[in-house]
């Protein structure tokens, strides 16, 4: 591949995303080609290809993959997303021009023990609310009513769509053969969880023998096993879960969606598909180098979950005004959709908001997610900006309290954009300029931001916050010489980002830029070369992308050097934490382990303490990209109790991890 001289205007470039996969960049958005899209690279006067476009990462930026399914990834892989200059002119033929939709709901009520009563509305408000979006969407509703009467030991529904095994095996099978890469599938349960003994596994109740207890268990194995045949032919793929898999839950609580483990359920019926608990079938893409294994909600590969709670909590129906009953997560993620303006946005996006209006309405349970953020839900068009926006929530006081902080980095004396959590039921929300605020005191995890008093914030409860000074970052000078071409430029696009600009002749620096003829350097404070930039061709290079990459590489540095200032004594003795290497030595806090290729080393997190301890861990990669190795949010260890065992869950978390190749 060659690469472009100065006066060339190539429409595409060749860059690395966060896990290594080639990305093709369009310096033209409109270039709006669709996953699944057959395209060819002419480089040089060639043609390479064919190749699929795998992902559409943002709008005019795009990871390819060959025919067979295999991310493709560059021959020389560099530290960073940056433009390298090399040509790229993708090939339309063979284009889809619309993708298909599908959805599977699942909505039970009809349980012999601890019937419910929102289960079928939330199918069914589902079921409405996408047909309206997505008109050409094929949505398959499976529900199981409990009689009115009581007179019947039946559910109400034809039993071609009761919620069984089969019948939820067989839409899923059909969908896997006529749905091609690139198609939407949403899949939804609202109905009873279980913990199996004495695993500890999860499982759907799904409708089972009548004659019976009724009840038939989806193990989560079975289906991860479900879920990968849609994976495997690259569909984009959503799973919420409305359920409970809490086992301390109260027997008499009729709200609460959880059943308790019964044995002659489980053995009435064997596993309906090989497991996924060999490290074969669950060891993760070999781009990671750090990754979760044999877990299979934990580290969904290609597709989204939102389950309803944290597995220590409880997910309950919800009781209406009008005394109507829904589950509390298929109720707020309804409205969480349509507070949004409709469909087109990411996963993570929604999710953010979801989370804001559990706040507001219903603290006690928390969402959570698991998987990819990035992918947009049950749509191929992207509608927010890309800006990163974090929730805040009015308080009495008239301050706001914005949920990230000094974890995050957040520190006092920070501004951000405040503009209302956008309504189409809000005019207010709809017609208010933002404003800005200020952070007067951070938390650990939570901040407190100040407005102005002449800013009318009305009745509206949730904001969007963006970030316009991180004072954190201030902590990373950047050394640009003074001979540097348009140094007050950079200067000015350094303090645009939150960074401070040093000269040449200071010695105290964090990151250097060096000005070559066709290239920038961006060194470490020893001089050692970080990330090659080529300049892009243009008739003057402007800093502002070279910024973004410092920027970047500042914010890497920031979460290395976070740290806990003021720890408490009692929370220390907490917990212990350790690292196994692969030949048995055991390393705590400050070491470094020394391992090869394909090694797995072990941490163990052990709660010594008489309360929940919610574990992150975030992988540091040699690509200067952060990642959550849990795919998701965290991991909850309980404290040591006497009932422990017949919870199925643990005092300890013992995560293997993996070394992969960098």
């Amino acid at each position: 591949m060659s690469t472009p001289t100065r006066g060339e205007s190539p429409d595409f470039y060749i860059c690395d995303d966060d896990e290594g996969r080639a990305r093709v960049v369009s310096g033209n958005t409109n270039n709006k080609f669709r996953v699944g899209d057959s395209v060819y690279l002419n480089v040089g006067g060639g043609k390479e290809g064919p190749f699929v476009i795998e992902t559409v990462p943002t709008a005019g930026q795009y990871t390819l993959c060959t025919e067979d399914g295999k991310s493709v990834k560059r021959e020389r892989p560099g530290a960073f997303h940056y433009f390298t200059g090399l040509a790229a002119e993708s090939n339309m033929d063979g284009r889809r021009e619309n993708v298909d939709y599908f959805a599977i709901l699942v909505g039970i009520n009809f349980y012999k023990e601890a019937p419910l009563k929102g289960c079928v509305r939330d199918v069914q408000e589902m079921a409405k609310y996408l047909k309206r979006v997505q008109p050409e969407a094929q949505v398959h509703a499976l529900t199981a009513d409990s009689p009115g009467d009581g007179g019947s030991s039946l559910p109400t529904e034809d039993p071609s769509c009761w919620p069984t095994f089969e019948n939820i095996s067989l839409k899923m099978q059909e969908v896997v053969s006529i749905a091609r890469p690139g198609d939407h599938v949403h899949i939804h349960y609202s109905g009873h969880g279980t913990r199996t003994e004495p695993s500890g596994d999860l499982a759907l109740d799904l409708l089972g023998d009548m004659q019976g207890t009724g009840v038939r268990y989806l193990r989560g194995l079975e289906l991860a096993r479900l879920l990968q045949d849609l994976i495997v032919k690259k569909l984009e793929v959503t799973l919420v879960l409305d359920c409970c898999f809490s086992g301390s839950v109260s027997r008499d609580d009729s709200s609460v969606r959880y059943l308790s483990y019964n044995s002659r359920t489980d053995a009435e019926y064997d596993a309906a598909a090989p497991t996924l608990d060999s490290e074969e079938q669950m060891a993760p893409p070999s781009h990671r180098n750090a990754s979760m294994r044999d877990n299979w909600l934990m580290n969904p590969d290609g597709y989204t979950i939102v389950t309803a709670c944290g597995p220590c909590e409880r997910a309950r129906e919800i009781r209406l005004s009008n005394d109507e009953r829904h589950g509390a997560l298929s109720y707020f993620f309804l409205r969480t959709l349509t507070g949004l303006g409709g469909l087109g946005r990411r996963q993570g996006y929604i999710y953010n908001h979801l989370c804001a209006r559990f706040k507001e309405y219903w603290p006690h349970q928390n969402p959570m997610l698991y998987g990819t953020r990035d992918k947009c839900f049950f749509s191929n068009n992207f509608s927010e900006a890309q800006i990163i926006s974090i929730q805040a929530i009015s308080r009495k006081d008239g301050t706001l309290q914005l949920q990230a902080g000094q974890a995050q980095g957040i520190c006092k004396g920070d501004r951000f954009a405040i503009s209302p959590y956008y309504s189409v039921e809000n005019t207010f929300a709809a017609s208010q300029d933002p404003f800005v605020a200020t952070v007067a005191c951070a938390g650990a995890l939570q901040s407190t931001l100040e407005i102005l008093k002449s800013t009318t914030t009305g009745a509206q409860t949730w904001w969007n916050a963006v970030a316009l000074t991180r004072n954190y970052l201030n902590k990373y000078p950047v050394q640009v010489p003074i001979d540097t071409p348009f140094r007050e430029e950079w200067v000015a696009a350094l303090r645009e980002r939150s960074l401070c600009a040093v000269k040449g002749d200071e010695s105290h620096f964090a990151f250097a830029v060096r000005s070559k003829v066709d290239h920038y350097d961006i060194c470490d404070n020893s001089t050692n070369e970080i990330v090659h930039v080529p300049a892009m061709a243009q008739v003057r290079t402007t800093p502002d992308q070279v910024c973004d990459v410092i920027q970047h590489l500042a914010k890497f540095t920031m979460v290395g050097d976070l740290a806990n200032d003021t720890p408490r004594i009692s929370f220390q003795k907490s917990f212990t934490i350790s690292l196994a290497s692969p030949s048995g030595g055991i390393f705590h806090s400050g070491s470094s382990v020394q391992v090869d290729h394909h090694d797995v080393v072990t941490l163990t997190a052990e709660n010594m303490g008489d309360r929940e301890l919610y574990v992150y861990i975030f992988d540091m990669g040699p690509n200067w990209q952060v990642k959550n190795i849990f795919q998701g949010n965290h991991d909850v260890v309980l404290p040591s109790r006497k009932d422990q065992a017949s919870r199925g869950t643990s005092t300890d978390l013992v995560q293997p991890v993996r070394a992969t190749e960098t």
